[in-house]
């Protein structure tokens, strides 16, 4: 036999295989196995044989696939036995590789590792060092570093009581703000202890009021209206204090309405009411007015007409109508103490609070020191660039110069300036309205009661007797002036 040819049969369960096609650089003396990449020849012993079939690769096997990466972790340093998280906290790594403490309940994350007080004070307790993870790892590396060889051949048996863990382990309130001082600030509060709890409790009543919010008194009322007009604005604020019916009437339907009210006054053949006076907006015919006077009968109008468009206004109206005389002053001017001379926010107050404005006011002081300076006001507008103008005025001898979008703003800011220059022994606009705010000058009906008054006083003191009465009026009034 010339050649001698050596098959491998493979036995298949799914499929029966064909032999491979002879391959090109195989030989017909060489026969490959199926389903195995070895050829075997006739020249090859068994021996040899044998070997190439003890390294046939081992088919793979059906084990589940998976990948592999990498995670970071933290490596731990030391282990503290005696600090136990509380219950339903668990540890875990977060994916920085830092240790993450969460709270499965309610999902609360920290990094610091929280620890139980118990009945301890919440401020004075000690902190354990493994809430303080920085401080913890540095700790145990330095440890590490401080081993000496001889330490390293030890058994590394050792005995650790409660006392030493504390002593080791526990942070004092100092300790802990000497490790914190290297990085954050802190700064020394003086506080207040005090012996008994009323004392406490007088000092924080006392301290209450003296930090209350300044507020606008409890009864300021404020009449709001949005505009009619689509083009108008969309709200108004105007406060009736001080303000006649007539007045009143006129702002309001200015604003709502872009007109203003007109009156048809008619003369009747009475003797107690001869005047007669109809309110008119636009083409209706609102409130009729009676009285001995026309200015009587156009207030009357615009009263009734004023019910009419606004009908809560006729309690409001009675109410301030009731707030007559000097010693009824109205208490903005204490709502004002807060507020400096040269505040933006002043003129709008003012129209609010229905206040006179800041240019009113410089007017007024013109008319009370008439004679003594310069009574002419003199002011300029220069237009800087889009939305920004410089608004100049002057008045005896003094300049004021602000930056504002429009002049109406300007107007107002350039007066709260000069009356900032003609006063400077006043730091707040309370002071400048309690000289020329509403209420600071009495009106023609105040001052004719006021004389009414000391005329009833003389004509009831007895002759040869002191006036007593005359005396407690006379040391009133001066109390006022020295307020």
């Amino acid at each position: 036999m010339d050649n001698i040819e050596i098959k491998e049969e493979i036995k298949q369960e799914d499929s029966n295989d064909r032999p491979e096609p002879m391959q090109d650089d195989e030989s017909p003396d060489s026969t490959r196995a199926i389903g195995s990449p070895y050829s075997f020849t006739s020249s090859m012993d068994d021996d040899d044989i044998v070997d190439q079939l003890l390294e046939r690769s081992v088919p793979p096997s059906n084990s589940p696939k998976y990948t592999e990466r990498d995670v970071i972790a933290l490596k731990k340093r030391g282990k503290d036995y005696f600090e136990v998280l509380p219950e339903g906290w668990k540890e875990m790594t977060h994916a920085s590789g830092m240790p993450l403490y969460v709270h499965k309940k309610t999902k609360v994350c920290t990094l610091s590792k929280p620890y139980q007080i118990g009945d301890a004070s919440a401020r004075q307790h000690e902190i354990p060092v493994t809430a303080i993870t920085c401080l913890q790892y540095k700790r145990e590396l330095e440890k590490e570093s401080q081993i000496k060889e001889g330490e390293k051949q030890s058994t590394g048996v050792r005995l650790v009581t409660v006392e030493d863990h504390k002593r080791h382990n526990w942070l004092s309130p100092e300790e802990v703000r000497e490790y914190c001082d290297k990085l954050f600030q802190f700064e020394t509060i003086r506080c207040k202890e005090f012996k008994e709890w009323a004392d406490r409790r007088r000092h924080n009543a006392i301290t209450k009021i003296q930090r209350q919010r300044p507020s606008l008194p409890d009864d300021t009322k404020f009449i709001t209206c949005a505009s009619a007009l689509p083009n108008g604005r969309k709200e108004f604020i105007m406060n009736p204090a001080g303000k006649s019916n007539v007045c009143i009437l006129h702002e309001f339907v200015q604003h709502k309405e872009k007109d203003q009210p007109k009156y048809i006054e008619e003369v009747f053949e009475n003797a107690v009411t001869p005047f007669c006076a109809t309110a008119v907006i636009g083409k209706v015919h609102y409130g009729v007015g009676y009285g001995r006077s026309k200015k009587e009968a156009k207030e009357e109008a615009a009263k009734k007409t004023l019910e009419i468009l606004i009908p809560n206004i006729k309690d409001l109206v009675e109410a301030n109508s009731s707030k007559a005389g000097i010693n009824e002053a109205p208490k903005e001017s204490d709502y004002f103490d807060n507020f400096k001379i040269d505040d933006n926010r002043i003129f709008k107050l003012c129209h609010q609070l229905g206040q006179p404005s800041p240019y009113q006011i410089l007017v007024e002081y013109t008319k009370r020191n008439a004679g003594a300076c310069e009574q002419e006001i003199t002011s300029e507008s220069r237009v800087v660039n889009h939305h920004l103008n410089i608004y100049t005025m002057r008045f005896d001898g003094n300049e004021a110069s602000v930056k504002c979008k429009s002049s109406r703003e300007g107007k107002q800011l350039a007066a709260q300036k000069l009356l900032q220059k003609l006063h400077p022994q006043i730091n707040s606009w309370g002071g400048i309205l309690s000289m020329y705010g509403r209420g600071s000058r009495k009106t023609p009906k105040e001052k004719k009661e006021e004389e009414r008054k000391i005329t009833v006083l003389q004509t009831s003191a007895s002759p040869n007797k002191p006036n007593f009465a005359i005396l407690s009026k006379l040391k009133e009034e001066m109390l006022k002036l020295n307020h």
